[in-house]
């Protein structure tokens, strides 16, 4: 992959972005894809003060050149460390309204802070249908995030619950390639007043661009979950980290599985 052109433009409340992709698709020619992204509106707008666990809705325009009608997965989530947040979903069998084709277009995209803190960027990113990365940049953004008052009820709720099976796919000792997908499958006993979300991420060694599922819905009593990660760069991967969250967004159960991938380019 080479960028040919990489330009960021702020302007009063949104920001524009630009970037070239070449890339060689399997059974296809080299071909050049430009994609444009323009932040429209944010609802509540930046500098806002919100609680953990309200949504930022955040609507964008796009265009995108390719030679042929494809579908591409964009979505946006935040990048800072002491406010994690979660977002909408991308998985690319939901291409409506979670991916989008080339074209041009509009589509609404939320994140919900998970911690109380200040949340001061955000992340768009773009990527083709089989996982190559066409498109990310960062946001500034200022956002102030308070406790919520709604949810002090449910604080411990979930604490009981646990993780009672985990397998991989490939073996967790294996190589995969650059933005091949590994997927997990747990087996789970929830005791919860209202549910918990799952999380499954992986621990690397090298800080690299990856697509990790968010939360698909609360779960409840026993059953069987899947979640899916890739990473966009060689690294290995020395652990999985799983993590219920209850819907005060309160951590109640995390877990680390040692794994020994190596992701080569």
């Amino acid at each position: 992959m080479s960028i040919i052109v990489s330009m960021a433009v702020a302007a009063a409340s949104y920001y524009v972005f630009y970037k070239w992709y070449e890339s060689r698709n399997k059974d296809q020619d080299i071909r050049d894809i430009k994609t444009f992204v323009r932040i429209e509106s944010m609802s509540p707008p930046s500098g806002s003060t919100i609680h953990v666990a309200e949504k930022i809705n955040i609507t964008l325009r796009y265009e995108c050149s390719a030679p042929r009608s494809q579908t591409f997965a964009l979505w946006v989530q935040g990048c800072d460390e002491d406010v994690p947040c979660n977002y909408a979903s991308t998985d690319r069998a939901m291409s409506i309204p979670f991916g989008f084709k080339s074209g041009k277009g509009k589509v609404t995209r939320w994140i919900s802070p998970t911690t109380p803190g200040t949340l001061k960027n955000l992340i768009v990113v773009v990527e083709t249908d089989d996982n190559q990365p066409l498109y990310e940049c960062e946001i500034p953004v200022n956002y102030t995030v308070l406790p919520n008052p709604k949810l002090a009820h449910l604080q411990g709720d979930g604490r009981a619950s646990r993780i009672t099976g985990i397998a991989f796919a490939p073996s967790y000792t294996r190589e995969v390639p650059v933005n091949g997908t590994i997927t997990v499958t747990l087996d789970y006993d929830i005791e919860s007043q209202k549910g918990l979300h799952a999380y499954v991420t992986p621990e690397t060694d090298l800080v690299v661009p990856g697509r990790y599922e968010p939360s698909s819905g609360l779960l409840k009593g026993r059953g069987t979950i899947k979640r899916e990660f890739s990473l966009g760069g060689p690294c290995r991967v020395e652990a999985v980290r799983v993590a219920l969250y209850n819907i005060a967004e309160e951590l109640v159960v995390e877990e680390y599985f040692e794994v020994d991938y190596r992701v080569m380019g």
